[in-house]
């Protein structure tokens, strides 16, 4: 078992030091390769996390350019860095990044104790 990041595992899987790998594939960043067999598990969706107490906590969706002035947590270098800097962008606005934290318990605790609001892959 390996963890690394996408170029990392597509290149040992290329190599056959790996049989099999889980990436994200997402319409702007497409794995095409004719010697690679890809096959969909799932639709993992991303979701919004908020502190219980923010305004949006209770609503069941709601649009990212009303969340333009809100300071947010990325993991760095994470696809859903990626995908929070796109749609901010597509929104009209750049995302105000308060932290970049290392790993999904550290933005879950920076965002419970009100530091930011963050983006992360899940299920509903």
């Amino acid at each position: 078992m390996v963890s690394a990041r996408r170029d990392g595992l597509l290149e040992r899987l290329r190599r056959r030091d790996i049989e099999l790998t889980l990436l994200w594939d997402y319409p702007w960043e497409r794995i095409e390769d004719e010697d690679l067999n890809l096959v969909p598990l799932m639709k993992d969706p991303t979701m919004l996390l908020v502190p219980r107490d923010h305004p949006v906590a209770a609503l069941r969706s709601v649009r990212i350019d009303a969340l333009s002035d809100q300071q947010w947590i990325v993991r760095d270098e994470h696809p859903v860095a990626d995908v929070l800097r796109r749609v901010c962008r597509d929104a009209g606005f750049e995302p105000a990044i308060a932290f970049a934290a290392n790993d999904y318990q550290e933005t879950q605790g920076m965002v419970a104790a009100g530091i930011g609001i963050a983006l992360a892959r899940g299920s509903p």
